[in-house]
């Protein structure tokens, strides 16, 4: 229903932040050490993105976390 009338939006339904950071924090350390090609989770799903696109992100998760 978000994208009805547009088609530059991207939905992003976050249902563990902890491994959504953990995969995306691993990926960048292994491109520190020369594995050039090392993506995470989160890389995979929004490369294909326009840049110009907003992101609407939803967390199905406990209120204190941030």
């Amino acid at each position: 229903m978000m994208a009805e009338d547009r088609r530059d939006v991207g939905l992003l339904a976050v249902t563990s932040a902890d491994r959504l950071n953990a995969g995306w924090t691993a990926a960048s350390r292994a491109r520190e050490r020369g594995v050039v090609h090392a993506r995470s989770h989160i890389e995979k799903l929004l490369v294909d993105l326009p840049p110009h696109c907003a992101i609407v992100t939803v967390t199905d998760g406990h209120p204190a976390a941030k």
